[in-house]
């Protein structure tokens, strides 16, 4: 006689439910840090420093490995989440996305991270 394995209805919704919950939250389908296809750059981490010279803000921002990384962002920095140049704050978790250019790195978008999410 051949026994087939019970399937546990409770279990299997609760596995399903938490793979909904990661796809919806965007914590399984996240971008990695690092260089993008189109040629930008992703960085995530904290904001260790904020200065404003005219039309130019500069970020610095240490993410979780590795050195303090200085981000310019002018005007054509579109940011998402209702993240203004000018409400970082230090130790704010940040997403910016970058594209070097001549020696720069500028802003193409910031991104606030909520503390304690999947980061």
């Amino acid at each position: 006689m051949i026994h087939s394995p019970k399937i546990n209805p409770f279990r299997t919704l609760c596995i399903l439910l938490t793979a909904m919950i990661l796809v919806l939250t965007g914590c399984a389908s996240r971008l990695p840090s690092g260089p993008q296809p189109d040629g930008t750059v992703l960085i995530r981490g904290k904001v260790k420093k904020v200065t404003t010279s005219g039309d130019t803000t500069t970020i610095k921002i240490k993410p979780p490995k590795g050195e303090i990384v200085s981000i310019t962002a002018g005007s054509e920095a579109e940011c998402k989440k209702s993240c203004p140049l000018d409400g970082l704050e230090k130790d704010q978790p940040v997403e910016i996305i970058y594209r070097p250019v001549a020696g720069a790195k500028v802003a193409v978008s910031i991104r606030n991270i909520a503390q304690g999410s999947c980061q």
